[in-house]
């Protein structure tokens, strides 16, 4: 979390202490169900990032689409608009 708090001026809804908390507990509850991008043998990931044509958004979205998450659709998140990005685990058929 220092490293959030370090950066949170590029992430909107982040500008208080108390958002930042409400983060922390958000972060711990995606890490317990397996759902953060941390989870090793999740079947999905979806993260939510700024949207294409967002400034402060275009070095997250490149990372993520070299680990090959695929853009989904538009949303909000903190009274901003938001790009969900998802990964799809291959089925052992799949190449």
């Amino acid at each position: 979390m220092a490293l959030v708090k370090q950066v949170r001026g590029a992430f909107p809804g982040l500008e208080t202490t108390e958002a930042i908390t409400e983060h922390r507990a958000t972060v711990l509850h995606f890490i317990a169900q397996s759902s953060a991008i941390c989870a090793i043998d999740a079947e999905d990931i979806t993260v939510t990032t700024y949207p294409k044509d967002a400034p402060d958004g275009q070095a997250a979205r490149a990372f993520y689409k070299r680990l090959g998450l695929a853009e989904g659709k538009l949303t909000e998140a903190f009274g901003h608009p938001v790009q969900e990005l998802i990964w799809k685990r291959q089925s052992a058929g799949q190449a």
